[in-house]
């Protein structure tokens, strides 16, 4: 059984349920190069712990592209411009630290209820209407410095923030009832 794939340089785009209930697969390499993982290319690869994508040409992640792999721990993406469809994570029960560093952060996390850590790199300028409401166990949020707009209800529900938040000095929109919910935050610093 299929326990480990190499995405050697030439490969640009991994195709509908390529990889489908590949239940064995532990990891997937991806080149640098790789532009688009199409719809539940990863679906069900339960066996899968991380991803880690760092490719200035990823275009899109689709719909269901790794929904199913329930022992995925940790999300490392790294890109241009890249979008996530709906439910591209979905039914990923144990994702616990995501590092994201692309320009809109959607709504894909939201919900997920095992997130702990969202480090935002960089290239963030803007995270999308709840993008990661109730994520509740979510309790260490890193800002990435370029962030310029916070969506509505983007932490709405995410009840393990607490004590201080410190919002970066480029947000210059803030969307509604960010924080709704978030009773065990103390204090939000807002830029000057």
């Amino acid at each position: 059984s299929l326990k480990s794939v190499v995405l050697g340089d030439s490969v640009k785009v991994i195709g509908v349920s390529a990889f489908r209930n590949c239940k064995a697969l532990e990891n997937v390499t991806f080149n640098d190069r790789i532009e688009k993982v199409e719809r539940a290319a990863f679906d069900g690869c339960s066996a899968i712990e991380s991803v880690c994508i760092e490719s200035d040409s990823l275009k899109s992640l689709d719909l269901y592209a790794f929904s199913g792999c329930t022992s995925l721990k940790d999300i490392s993406i790294k890109s241009l411009q890249t979008s996530i469809e709906a439910r591209a994570f979905e039914r990923c029960d144990s994702l616990a630290s995501l590092y994201l560093d692309f320009n809109t952060v959607p709504s894909v996390f939201s919900g997920h209820k095992n997130i702990e850590n969202v480090v935002l790199g960089s290239r963030v300028e803007t995270l999308s209407d709840r993008a990661f409401a109730n994520c509740i166990a979510l309790n260490d949020i890193d800002f990435g410095e370029n962030i310029t707009t916070i969506g509505d209800q983007a932490f709405a529900g995410c009840t393990s923030l607490e004590g201080e938040i410190l919002l970066p000095e480029n947000v210059t929109s803030i969307g509604k009832s960010i924080f709704y919910g978030c009773n065990a935050i103390t204090s939000v610093y807002l830029p000057e």
